[in-house]
């Protein structure tokens, strides 16, 4: 590649290259001219400069404008975002909070905990807190395995507190009666 950019350069025509030369590597006219060996004078070597030092400010002055946008624009989506998984995570404790079964309570703090977590970790990095540790964020970063856990992870939320309206009051059958009989009748020999 070397070898065929050298070649290329020798039999180029030094004429009339260097404003496509610049074009094409983002330099003023004047360094591609020095760098391939040609004379510039200091007249036409600050006029160059003092057209590339402006037209270096209006390219930054349009990307602080470009900025502004997309900065305000991407902070926005970004707040709306960490609102939902606040969201997610609050009503997930409070309906934790809600359950009179221990089980219940501390299996969907600890899941919900989880989730929150992670997302904490994934957005602590991205911002630049924490270093990088390889973390997705909760339904938003793309992996199947972890889109599956955290959809098990969910689902067992939801499952865990679903409202059960029968639980406790199901019907006994014949076998049960006569066992739990037979169990208090073991009790109070004992």
């Amino acid at each position: 590649m070397v070898a065929f950019a050298k070649r290329y350069a020798r039999s180029a025509p030094r004429q009339g290259t260097a404003p496509r030369d610049a074009l094409r590597t983002g330099r003023g006219e004047c360094d591609v001219a020095r760098a391939r060996g040609d004379r510039v004078s200091a007249a036409s070597l600050s006029r160059h400069e003092t057209l590339r030092d402006d037209a270096v400010a209006d390219a930054e002055d349009q990307s602080a404008r470009n900025g502004r946008i997309f900065v305000h624009g991407t902070l926005i989506a970004c707040l709306i975002l960490l609102l939902l998984f606040a969201f997610i995570v609050l009503r997930g404790l409070s309906k934790a909070s809600q359950e009179q079964d221990g089980f219940i309570r501390y299996a969907t703090a600890g899941l919900i905990m989880l989730f929150g977590i992670q997302t904490l970790i994934n957005m602590a990095v991205n911002v630049g807190l924490l270093p990088a540790k390889g973390m997705t964020l909760p339904f938003i970063s793309y992996g199947g395995s972890s889109l599956l856990a955290m959809a098990l992870t969910m689902g067992f939320v939801l499952g865990l507190t679903r409202k059960r309206p029968l639980a406790g009051r199901l019907p006994r059958s014949a076998e049960t009666e006569s066992a739990a009989a037979t169990a208090k009748a073991t009790e109070q020999v004992a």
